[in-house]
């Protein structure tokens, strides 16, 4: 198991906060993924498909919308992108809009690789989520 620190970051009309949102135990980055995809709502994103012929993204009603590239140019889905970067917040394209509610961004770092400690109290405590 790997421990992973899961960041936010809140944008507001005129403030920004950051924090931690928890620590967590998973065994990779796909498993953290589908643990910040549940708090960030990021299913909308998903849905997004490669259209290799026309080479943009679609969505649902088939509306061209700006596709996403990994650094050698290819397309790559929301899902590829979020575990390759570690989460929005290490997205330098995502752009934070419709601040007038606020806005929360999610993001994750490794923190433990392979550890070997019992966590299990810290479990019990609510300090550290196991996925």
């Amino acid at each position: 198991m790997n421990l992973y620190r899961i960041n936010f970051a809140h944008y507001a009309p005129k403030d920004r906060e950051d924090g931690i949102k928890c620590l967590l135990l998973a065994e990779n980055d796909e498993a953290v993924y589908n643990y910040v995809r549940k708090l960030a709502y990021w299913e909308d994103y998903e849905e997004v498909t490669y259209v290799a012929e026309e080479e943009e993204f679609l969505d649902g009603d088939d509306e061209i919308i700006e596709g996403w590239y990994d650094k050698q140019g290819n397309p790559e889905d929301f899902k590829t992108r979020m575990i390759r970067l570690r989460g929005q917040i290490n997205d330098d394209e995502h752009e934070v809009s419709d601040l007038y509610y606020g806005t929360i961004i999610y993001g994750w770092e490794l923190v433990v690789e392979n550890t070997k400690v019992d966590y299990s109290e810290l479990i019990a405590a609510g300090i550290v989520v196991k996925q």
